[in-house]
C-alpha cells in the first residue's frame, strides 16, 4: 500500500480535450445549466463559439442563465455567429433583457431577421423611457408565451413523484418492506451501498465458477433456443472476453424516458452488474463501469476502492494506479468532489454519515489523498 503515495503523480497516457461540461463547470456554471449544455457535446469538441456562450452565461444571474438555456438558442445543438449576436444584443437592452427572453421572440429560429427585429427594438428604446414602455406591451402583445398544455401534467408527475419518495424514505424507517424496497431500487442515497458489489460479487462468482455462461454472455438475443436447454457444456463467463471500450458511457439520468422526473440525487441508481453486462444499447455509467473493472481485476488486488464523484465521475484505486472509468486509462488527478468511496468492505459517504476509515488503512489513506482536499 505504501505506492499509493505515487498515485497523485501519474501521468495520464493522453491528454484530452477539453469538454464543454468540463469548461462550464470551470466557470462556476451549475450543474443544471451543465446538464442543459450536454446536447452540445454532440460533435465532441468544445468550439470558440462554445467558449463565448459560456463566457457569456458565467456573467449573468442564476435566473437569466435559465432563461437563456429555456429559449431557442440550443435548439440546434450548435451555437452560431447569430446567436452570439443575438445574445450578446439582447444583453446591452438595460431593464428589457429578461423581457426579450421571457417572451415568445426567442421561441423562433434565431437568425438574420430575428437579430435585425432585435437591434430595431434597440433602436427604439434608446429613444426614451416611453417608447420603452411601448416595447414592453409590444413584446407581451406580439410575442405572448402560450400556456403550454403539457405544463400541468409535467407539475403533477413531479409532485406525484416527490410524494412517493417521501412516502417510501418515512415509511422504511419502520417498515422493513419499504427499507428493502430502496436497496431493490439500487438506488445510491443509502447507508450501505457495499451491499451492492456483494450481491453482484455472488453473481459473478456464479458466472465465472459454472459452465454456459461463456455462450451465454455472447448470445445477445434472449429468447435464442441456448437458453431453454438443460444442459450448458461451453466455458463459464470471464472477463476477459468483455470489450470495455466498446461500451458508451452515459449520465444516470439518461435512463430515464425524456421529460420524466429525476430527482438529481436520489434517482442516482447502480444497476446490477447483470444487466449492465447485456444492455440493451450497450449503454452504462462511469461508476458501473466501475463496477465491472472492479470484479475483472479484483483477484488481482484485495485493497480495490471506488471513487464516486459529485458530476458522477468514476475512478477505480487499484493501490498502485488509478484509473478513470471515463478513458480507462491512469488519472493524473481526481475531476471534482469525491463524495463516495467504497468496496465491498468498507465504505466512506458523508452524505449518509458513513465513514469506516478507522476500520481500514487504505480507504484512509484515500480520504487523506483525496477527499480532505476537495471537500472544500
Amino acid at each position: 500500500m505504501g505506492s499509493l503515495i505515487l498515485i497523485s503523480g501519474c501521468i495520464s497516457q493522453s491528454q484530452e480535450q477539453e469538454s464543454i461540461t468540463e469548461y462550464a463547470e470551470e466557470k462556476g456554471i451549475s450543474q443544471e445549466i451543465i446538464d442543459s449544455l450536454e446536447v452540445l457535446e454532440r460533435d465532441g469538441k468544445l468550439d470558440e463559439n462554445e467558449k463565448e456562450f459560456i463566457d457569456t452565461l458565467a456573467g449573468l444571474s442564476e435566473e437569466l442563465q435559465m432563461a437563456v438555456i429555456d429559449s431557442s438558442i440550443l435548439v440546434d445543438e450548435t451555437i452560431d455567429d447569430q446567436e452570439l449576436t443575438f445574445l450578446s444584443t439582447s444583453l446591452e437592452m438595460e431593464g428589457l433583457t429578461f423581457m426579450i427572453f421571457e417572451s415568445n421572440m426567442v421561441q423562433y429560429t434565431i437568425d438574420a431577421e430575428l437579430v435585425e427585429r432585435l437591434e430595431a427594438i434597440i433602436s427604439w428604446a434608446e429613444k426614451g423611457e416611453d417608447y420603452k414602455e411601448g416595447i414592453k406591451r409590444e413584446l407581451k402583445s406580439y410575442y405572448p408565451v402560450p400556456e403550454s398544455p403539457l405544463k400541468k401534467p409535467i407539475e403533477n408527475a413531479i409532485t406525484i413523484h416527490e410524494n412517493a419518495w417521501e412516502m417510501v424514505v418515512n415509511n422504511a424507517e419502520e417498515d422493513q418492506y419499504y427499507k428493502y424496497g430502496i436497496y431493490v431500487s439500487r438506488m445510491l442515497a443509502v447507508k450501505h451501498p457495499e451491499v451492492y458489489l456483494q450481491s453482484d460479487g455472488l453473481f459473478v462468482t456464479i458466472i465465472t465458477t459454472n459452465k454456459g455462461f461463456k455462450k451465454a454472455y455472447e448470445t445477445k438475443d434472449v429468447h435464442d433456443v441456448y437458453f431453454y436447454g438443460r444442459t450448458f457444456e461451453t466455458p463459464p463467463f470471464s472477463f476477459d472476453d468483455v470489450d470495455f471500450s466498446s461500451y458508451e458511457i452515459i449520465k444516470s439520468k439518461e435512463y430515464y424516458p425524456e421529460g420524466y422526473p429525476v430527482l438529481p440525487f436520489l434517482d442516482r441508481r447502480l444497476l446490477p452488474i447483470a444487466s449492465t453486462l447485456k444492455s440493451a444499447e450497450n449503454q452504462l455509467t462511469q461508476l458501473e463501469m466501475g463496477v465491472q473493472m472492479y470484479f475483472a481485476t479484483k483477484e488481482e488486488n484485495e485493497e480495490m476502492y471506488l471513487i464516486y464523484c459529485d458530476n458522477e465521475n468514476t475512478y477505480l484505486s487499484t493501490g498502485e494506479d488509478i484509473l478513470s472509468m471515463k478513458t480507462l486509462e491512469s488519472a493524473e488527478r481526481i475531476d471534482r468532489n469525491p463524495i463516495l468511496i467504497f468496496n465491498d468492505q468498507y465504505v466512506w459517504y458523508p452524505l449518509m454519515e458513513r465513514d469506516d476509515t478507522d476500520k481500514n488503512e487504505t480507504l484512509k489513506e484515500l480520504i487523506i489523498y483525496y477527499a480532505t482536499e476537495l471537500r472544500s
